[in-house]
């Protein structure tokens, strides 16, 4: 019964962040990134042109802008999610549904997961068909790692900006809070 819920939940939260224009958007723009990232530092003429399509070097692409991006936007959707529903007095209605607040809980997770990986399989993608364009045989495993390299760091920050959402009694606070923490300590720290 809770795993039903839990589903319903998540269907209706990607339907309000995934499938939005604003999402569109930012997907569109994040194709365009990786796109241009990838095209100059093949094809420049400058310092860094003149290099082959390797996964490593279109890796290092994706996870350059990721690291900031991907952050930025767990951030951002973690409070967005967090608060959508107590900014428009709909949390009082939702808290007399049967779900537990584990389940809900887990519902915004799963979206910001979902964010992450779908923004990470566009850059994937680009690369992927940028070597195919190139005729340099195009390597999936090598691609396949963004995930675990990018992708799952974060993922762990996401799940601590759900948690400081949960704590902190207002949404731009949480953000700041998270932000910083994540600033100081988090994957961002080490460069």
């Amino acid at each position: 019964m809770q795993i039903r819920m839990l589903l319903s939940t998540v269907k209706i939260e990607v339907s309000n962040i995934l499938l939005t224009k604003s999402f569109s958007i930012l997907i569109l723009t994040w194709g365009v990134i990786n796109a241009t990232g990838m095209y100059f530092m093949i094809t420049g003429e400058e310092e860094f042109g003149g290099r082959y399509p390797n996964p490593e070097l279109l890796i290092g692409i994706i996870g350059e802008a990721f690291s900031v991006l991907g952050i930025f936007l767990v951030i951002f959707y973690s409070g967005e999610l967090m608060w959508k529903s107590r900014t428009s007095k709909f949390h009082e209605l939702l808290y007399t549904t049967p779900i537990s607040n584990f389940a809900y809980l887990v519902s915004k997770y799963v979206v910001l997961s979902l964010i992450i990986i779908v923004i990470l399989t566009l850059g994937v993608l680009i690369g992927l068909i940028y070597q195919l364009i190139n005729s340099y045989p195009p390597s999936i495993v090598e691609f396949l790692s963004t995930y675990y390299y990018f992708g799952l760091p974060v993922m762990l920050v996401a799940c601590f900006a759900v948690f400081i959402q949960v704590i902190v009694p207002n949404r731009y606070v949480g953000m700041i809070i998270t932000a910083a923490i994540v600033l100081f300590f988090g994957p961002m720290a080490q460069q």
